[in-house]
């Protein structure tokens, strides 16, 4: 049988006790001020701005979400796990995505956007779409009418990461080896280039010697016969 753990009261204020010195200090104070501020903040509808996910970060749900999918989720995935309302979160796991709630107007505001700005650069077929960092960022910062700051939906995680799945060292990485490729592939072309100049001339050349040739080989007129002295 298992033994069971008996906590005495005068242990149990010992442990109380301990945390107090914790909550007095001006730290613990700032911050728990700052979430309740945060907490009253409300959206256009009136609405607190909110989300689902509880305390894990954006960035170990979706890590979860790919365990649980078995393959790397959306940026979808994610913001419906994180924002959507628990009846709405249980109809688009099953695979029913039309007509979604959300926890506010702001999170379905932020999404909706997102959505519009993805058409607007990759095109209205959304199976060609590859989640864009960039793209949430910028649309987010504009719908709060800012140049920088806290970016809606993300928290403290890797924006880079909560959007792509792809960490932001390996994204700017990523982006160098493309820019490295494009410069490779832009010389070869001129190089390619050169080189089909480079024949054309060459077969010109050739094509004028051998006219050269066909003229210098051709018979010459006999020379007129001087005339006889008579």
């Amino acid at each position: 049988m298992k033994q069971r753990l008996h906590v005495s009261s005068s242990e149990e204020t010992m442990a109380f006790d301990a945390t107090c010195p914790h909550w007095s200090t001006d730290k613990w104070r700032k911050n728990s001020k700052i979430a309740q501020q945060n907490r009253k903040v409300a959206d256009a509808n009136g609405s607190t701005a909110r989300h689902t996910a509880g305390s894990i970060g954006f960035d170990e749900h979706r890590n979860n979400l790919e365990k649980m999918l078995g393959k790397p989720p959306t940026q979808f995935d994610v913001f419906m796990k994180t924002h959507g309302t628990a009846k709405a979160k249980k109809r688009y796991f099953a695979g029913d995505h039309e007509n979604l709630e959300y926890c506010s107007l702001t999170a379905k505001e932020a999404q909706e956007m997102y959505l519009q700005e993805m058409a607007k650069k990759h095109g209205e077929d959304s199976s060609n779409h590859k989640d864009d960092a960039s793209v949430w960022e910028e649309i987010q910062l504009r719908r709060k009418g800012k140049k920088k700051g806290d970016i809606y939906g993300i928290g403290a995680s890797d924006i880079h990461f909560v959007i792509t799945g792809t960490p932001s060292s390996q994204s700017t990485q990523s982006t160098q080896s493309d820019s490295t490729q494009q410069e490779v592939d832009r010389l070869r072309a001129q190089v390619s280039t050169m080189e089909q100049q480079q024949q054309q001339m060459k077969e010109q050349m050739e094509m004028v010697m051998r006219m050269m040739n066909m003229s210098g080989n051709q018979p010459r007129a006999p020379p007129d016969n001087p005339p006889e002295d008579n």
